[in-house]
């Protein structure tokens, strides 16, 4: 809303806060929902309860009712900090509230303390709990998160390390300050002492753009699907400012090798990087597009993080053999909210859902999610190949290819298109068969307005399949 705020102002704002906050009877390790938009008002929320030592519980502000109510009753929050123009009833099951408006100066806040009728234990946080963020992941919902003090500034340090972010710098924010890609980018900003233009999303990307421009902005992030928005409707502008842009990142969903050679060749004076990692341990992996000979891999670990390949016995492979990845870094997370440690750790090694390999310079290539292999007629392979045959073809703006089971299993494309034609599924067919192998080929292409994904542009393949073909599908 075209509000701004300086430094000396913003630190105010947050004592102010802190006093209200504990008169309200917030304490260190109380654990608060955090319900706002990008806005000012998350900002001075966000760092006031990090002042108090307690812990943040962000929830992505479009989130559905159900969404909001699931982490409130898993997390045990004792309280939800939202706007004015979010009205919340969660006079639901084991929760009671009521509502406590506060005005800090001009902005103003919901408070609502949260009544939980039953316990929630709390076996695995300590004094240095800063966050415990709920992924919302391909299947459905997930753990919470828990990441430290510790983790948080070690991750800040090597982000900004191995983009090479400049002292002061101005940066647009567009991806939620409640997930941990939006929250990183503004904490590297703030370490800098920059500013930070906060965005709505892209919603209205001309605005983006005339942002970028009006306010001098050297750096954004964006997941793929963001920066294909900008290169469809706006590639000319983009290439002129790649004078002003000295830095962008990009979040780790499917991008095409392709894509980001052309990406690169339109902004040939920018860094443009692409993460690899889940939020249990953010940027794990840093792809220079610049370094064009590894373009078909996620990158390097950062100094700081360890990767490890094994197979389903967790024995360790070599290099360029396939199998799971596993992590070891120094901002990955110390496990999940209320959950044992084993469930996600072997030994010191994080384990992940990912299928990949190491080649001899020490690249990762990412090969698929465990969770995203077909089995099919006793051939195991990716979806993400057939998508990317689709999704070249020119002929679909999107793609999802799930494995169907009803009435017999069968090879499905959901797909998104400008317009119709009667001979789509003919030449869709057509292009695969020159591409794939014919048990590859998909037996459907289904038209659909929308494919459902996770905040970080991960295709939720599960619900996909729900949605058309039943949940016993």
């Amino acid at each position: 809303n075209e509000k701004t705020i300086d430094y000396k102002s913003l630190f105010a704002l947050i004592e102010k806060l802190c006093v209200i906050l504990q008169q309200m009877g917030i304490s260190p390790n109380d654990r608060i929902c955090l319900l706002l938009s990008n806005s000012i008002e998350f900002i001075i929320s966000y760092y006031s309860l990090n002042k108090l030592g307690a812990i943040v519980v962000p929830i992505d502000y479009n989130a559905k009712l159900d969404v909001i109510e699931y982490i409130i009753g898993n997390s045990g929050a004792t309280f939800l900090i939202t706007d004015l123009s979010k009205p919340i009833d969660l006079s639901y099951n084991n929760i009671k509230t009521h509502e406590i408006k506060k005005d800090i100066d001009k902005y103003e806040l919901n408070i609502i303390p949260l009544i939980h009728s039953k316990n929630i234990d709390t076996p695995n946080i300590d004094s240095d709990t800063n966050l415990i963020i709920f992924t919302t992941g391909t299947t459905g919902f997930k753990k919470g998160v828990i990441l430290t003090n510790n983790a948080i500034i070690n991750a800040t340090n090597a982000i900004k390390a191995m983009m090479k972010i400049p002292e002061k710098p101005t940066e647009i924010i567009a991806m939620p300050l409640s997930r941990s890609f939006g929250l990183a980018r503004m904490r590297c900003v703030f370490s800098n002492g920059g500013t930070i233009v906060l965005s709505k999303g892209l919603l209205n990307p001309a605005f983006f753009i005339k942002q970028i421009i009006d306010l001098k902005v050297i750096g954004f992030g964006l997941v793929p699907a963001g920066i294909r928005i900008l290169t469809s409707k706006f590639s000319s502008y983009l290439n002129k400012l790649g004078s002003q842009i000295q830095y962008i990142e990009l979040g780790s969903s499917e991008f095409d090798p392709d894509e980001k050679t052309n990406l690169q060749k339109l902004m040939p004076n920018t860094n443009i990087f692409m993460h690899y990692g889940l939020t249990e341990a953010s940027r794990s992996t840093f792809l220079n597009f610049k370094n064009s000979d590894k373009i078909h891999t996620i990158g390097k670990p950062l100094p700081g993080v360890k990767i490890a390949i094994c197979d389903n016995d967790f024995n360790f492979l070599d290099t360029n053999e396939c199998g799971r990845i596993l992590i070891n870094s120094e901002w990955m997370t110390s496990g999940y909210f209320g959950e044992d440690l084993n469930s996600c750790f072997f030994k010191q090694w994080l384990i992940t859902d990912d299928i990949g390999k190491i080649d001899n310079d020490g690249y990762i290539y990412f090969i698929s999610r465990e969770s995203d292999i077909i089995n099919f007629l006793g051939y195991k392979f990716s979806h993400i190949e057939i998508e990317r045959v689709i999704n070249n073809s020119g002929l679909v703006n999107e793609s999802c290819v799930i494995l169907a089971q009803n009435p017999n299993p069968h090879i499905v494309a959901f797909i998104i298109i400008n317009e119709r034609n009667l001979t789509l599924s003919k030449n869709l067919k057509e292009i695969c068969a020159q591409k794939l192998e014919s048990y590859k080929i998909p037996s459907d292409f289904i038209v659909c307005e929308k494919i459902e994904k996770t905040d970080s542009g991960k295709i939720k393949r599960k619900m996909m399949n729900e949605k058309y073909f039943g949940k016993s599908n």
